[in-house]
């Protein structure tokens, strides 16, 4: 069990380091704040089998002609990776780590900062260097990755 812990680490480390982030970290959200929801599943394989369901919470908005998001992960007891016990949150973090946030058909910045929601934790936002378009207010957050195997 080590060997596969310290081996999914190194496998997030790569990850996380391949995907430049594209955004800044700009503080939290104001209390209050209505979300879109987007439903994400994907499939992992090798020795640890299972399928994820996450649900995303993001608010895009416009601050000097940029793009700003706002979002979090809900809880995996409330989704989490079929199968998976008690590995579900760190092969969701991965997942995230190596994904991107898009809106529309634009690729806005990495979804690594995401991160998952308790009832005493901020929602973090991030500003991005993507002008702002009108209709990102309306658009339903999309996620690409590519972290959906590994081998030991």
């Amino acid at each position: 069990m080590f060997v596969k812990i310290a081996a999914l680490s190194c496998v997030l480390l790569l990850a996380s380091a391949c995907v430049t982030s594209g955004y800044k970290s700009i503080g939290y959200d104001r209390e209050g704040a209505s979300y879109n929801t987007s439903r994400m599943n994907f499939t992992l394989t090798g020795d640890d089998r299972g399928t994820c369901h996450v649900l995303v919470k993001s608010r895009p908005y416009e601050q000097n002609g940029k793009t700003h998001i706002c979002g979090y992960i809900h809880d995996p007891e409330q989704g989490g990776c079929g199968g998976l016990g008690l590995m579900s949150e760190d092969l969701i973090h991965a997942w995230f780590s190596g994904a991107k946030l898009i809106l529309g058909d634009t690729v806005i910045s990495s979804a690594s900062f995401l991160d998952f929601r308790t009832p005493t934790s901020r929602i973090p936002c991030v500003a991005t260097e993507v002008d702002w378009r009108p209709e990102f207010q309306y658009d339903t957050a999309r996620f690409k990755g590519d972290f959906t195997s590994r081998q030991y």
